[in-house]
């Protein structure tokens, strides 16, 4: 275990223009008073400079503070770093307004990297349960890593450990396609990839024990337990984990590489059909009708009642964005026919990098960030796609049709001739209901071509007040 300090105290200062207001995805205050944000508006677009030549990026908001951090694998130092925005006078970032922290140099370190916040539970002021948490991918060792940032008596600074490993030569590869999510209780929990030469790959789930673990390294030796979910060829790529206090068990989104299919996996303790123990459920949720779909697949988890099972994925051989959602009617997806899954957009066939990233707002509407190239050789956009109904519109111009299309489609940031948009992309709400999205964008007429750092996040709307007389 490693530990060093951030120097320079966490800022407490909120991102005003960034979790204030009423935004765009704000659909129901918004709907009442009449007042609609148009697609594509309301979205301002800032660049990183200085430790910002990033991708394998992943966004999360400070649940109390509304502060929004980034996780993001820095292409020229092959390290992980972790930034959050303070305002002013910051390291990184438009105008220095984010301070960024070389979390992982020892090598390749940082790829596939997922970030997750757990709040302050605790009254003692001393004594804080509040923590940044980042799983991602030790490429020099094959390893899963674990870096988590906490505050002791006024005290923060950063641990870091290996969570599994491959430790012999052709010993599985472990910790590619992380995706990290804190418990209700506040303990890690890391869905990721194994990948096998001598025999099946697998789904693996790894979560923090106190004692008596398989796994974990050096001094986090037996402070983890890893197990296997499932497994079979390529299976378990594009891990999407999801967890809620609604909801409280964990849920994986993966793809079966081997069939082309997108699956989902829980974990509720009661007999299932697989995993270690046959602890787990496993169903496949798209695919069978033998397209190659699953990829960048990103899972929503119901958080409040009124609330939905979600996933937002990629049809490769069509070129589709698709949406799935739990209904309470009769479905045309599985499991039983439980889901309605759709085609929301073409965003071009047979693409290395989409970059799907999908979330909910506080009046239950999804809302999606992916990357769109649906002409070959054209410089690839960043784009949204949301209902229709939540931006007031009658009809939408993407989405399922019955009989119109119910979605809207918008460009966020267009590519240009040597930059594409969006090959990784990264969203989420802040608690005051406005969305960002974190994302990359590829620089081909630099010596050599590199990954720039962006975010593009909802302004605030200003409205005069109502007079009532």
């Amino acid at each position: 275990m490693k530990r060093f300090p951030w120097y320079g105290p966490v800022r407490t200062v909120i991102a005003l223009a960034l979790v204030v207001g009423a935004g765009m995805a704000q659909a129901s205050p918004n709907a009442a008073a009449g007042l609609f944000a148009a697609p594509g508006e309301r979205w301002a677009i800032s660049t990183f400079s200085g430790m910002g030549n990033g991708s394998h990026v992943s966004l999360a908001f400070s649940p109390a503070s509304g502060i929004p951090w980034i996780s993001y694998y820095e292409d020229l130092t092959s390290s992980l770093v972790v930034g959050h925005f303070v305002g002013s006078g910051g390291n990184c970032g438009p105008n220095t307004s984010w301070e960024c922290h070389n979390v992982d140099v020892a090598g390749s370190m940082g790829m596939f990297s997922s970030i997750d916040i757990y709040p302050d539970t605790n009254p003692d002021p001393f004594i804080s349960t509040w923590k940044v948490g980042v799983a991602y991918y030790d490429a020099d060792h094959g390893a899963l890593k674990f870096a988590e940032y906490t505050c002791f008596m006024g005290s923060c600074g950063w641990d870091v450990v290996t969570v599994q490993d491959a430790d012999y030569v052709g010993a599985p590869v472990y910790g590619q396609y992380a995706s990290l999510k804190y418990s209700p209780g506040g303990k890690a929990q890391i869905a990721f990839y194994v990948s096998n030469l001598a025999s099946d790959d697998a789904l693996n789930f790894a979560y923090e024990v106190t004692s008596e673990g398989s796994c974990g390294e050096g001094a986090a030796a037996g402070l983890w337990e890893c197990e296997e979910v499932d497994s079979g060829d390529h299976l378990g790529q594009y891990a999407s984990l999801d967890t809620s206090t609604f909801m409280m068990h964990p849920f994986i989104a993966y793809y079966d590489g081997g069939a082309g299919d997108l699956k989902f996996a829980y974990y509720d303790g009661t007999a299932g059909s697989c995993g270690d123990g046959n602890r787990w459920h496993c169903f496949t949720m798209d695919g069978t009708d033998g397209s190659d779909q699953g990829k960048f697949v990103s899972i929503h988890v119901p958080e409040r009642a009124g609330d939905k099972m979600q996933f937002a994925y990629y049809d490769a051989t069509h070129g589709k964005l698709r949406y799935a959602v739990e209904t309470s009617g009769v479905g045309n997806c599985s499991p039983w026919n439980g889901y309605r899954c759709d085609d929301i957009e073409a965003v071009g066939a047979g693409l290395a990098q989409v970059g799907i990233s999908l979330a909910v707002d506080l009046d239950n509407i999804p809302l999606i960030a992916y990357r769109d190239q649906t002409a070959p050789g054209e410089p690839s956009d960043l784009k949204v796609a949301q209902p229709a109904y939540s931006l007031g519109l009658t009809y939408g111009n993407c989405g399922p049709e019955t009989p119109f299309s119910t979605w809207q489609c918008a460009a966020i940031d267009e590519g240009w001739s040597g930059v594409d948009m969006a090959d990784y992309a990264s969203l989420a709400f802040s608690p005051s209901g406005l969305a960002m999205i974190a994302y990359s964008s590829w620089i081909t007429y630099g010596d050599p071509d590199y990954y720039a750092l962006r975010y593009a996040y909802q302004q605030a709307l200003v409205y005069l007040p109502v007079v009532r007389r």
